[in-house]
């Protein structure tokens, strides 16, 4: 099999899982997925933000264009306005996917991932350090958060 047919069956995947996820939480309130819960990001809603995020954030790093921006931010707060950033976001991916040559997958890869970029991934990592007990230097078992 060859790697943009692995990159296509992830990104089907990926699609299918988001789908049942949200699928999952269809009839919830606005009220319940902001909820605050035992979840990363504190909700249901902050979470899959994040993920969405995560999502959007990859590919405007592998495609190189701003990926909220080819969005319609028309509903953010509820399941149905979510699954429509989602089926954006899957558009977006599929469309980039499509336009990739079994040549651009093995050619390799700069990624131009922005000091701004660094400084966010760095700020999360830090303040999930700090919510965890972890401070600079403290060695746990087999972890060792250093920065």
């Amino acid at each position: 099999m060859s790697v943009l047919e692995v990159v296509r069956r992830i990104h089907v995947y990926n699609q299918w899982a988001d789908e049942q996820m949200l699928q999952a939480m269809d009839g919830l309130a606005n009220e319940d997925l902001a909820r605050e819960a035992p979840v990363a990001f504190g909700s249901l809603r902050g979470s899959l933000w994040h993920h969405l995020g995560a999502q959007l954030g990859w590919l405007r790093i592998c495609a190189g264009y701003d990926t909220w921006s080819n969005l319609n931010v028309r509903d953010s707060a509820s399941v149905d306005g979510i699954s429509e950033l989602f089926d954006g976001s899957h558009r977006m991916w599929r469309e980039f996917i499509e336009s990739l040559s079994e040549e651009d997958t093995l050619a390799p890869a700069e990624l131009p991932i922005d000091e701004p970029f660094r400084q966010s991934a760095g700020t999360e990592l830090v303040a999930w350090a700090d919510e965890h007990g972890y401070r600079p230097g403290d060695r746990s078992g087999s972890r060792c958060c250093t920065w």
